[in-house]
């Protein structure tokens, strides 16, 4: 069907800098190459989950059922939040953990 047009957008997608970059750069930066490596694999093995699912038509499937996409936004949601509380935890910007510990 469709099959070249969707794998032509999709690379372009994949190699287009943006918010992926900037973060594989803020951990090379902050944590260095393997922490860089770590983070564009995981970047690469999300997009690639995307991209089959849509393949194989999974995400027509989740766009038809409202309850679905409900509940993948929430998981998502829940999971930007525990990162953001991991992150201002670990940065001490709550005051929570003692200076020097």
């Amino acid at each position: 069907m469709h099959v070249l047009p969707f794998l032509a957008v999709s690379a372009i997608v994949i190699v287009t800098p943006g918010v992926d970059m900037a973060l594989v750069t803020k951990n090379a930066l902050l944590h260095g190459r393997r922490a860089a490596r770590a983070t564009a694999r995981g970047v690469n093995l999300g997009i690639f989950i995307w991209t089959l699912a849509a393949a194989l038509g999974l995400a027509a499937v989740i766009a038809a059922s409202a309850a679905a996409f409900t509940a993948i936004k929430l998981a998502g949601a829940v999971y930007l939040v525990y990162l953001g509380v991991r992150t201002l935890l670990g940065a001490n910007y709550l005051g929570l953990v003692p200076a020097g510990t």
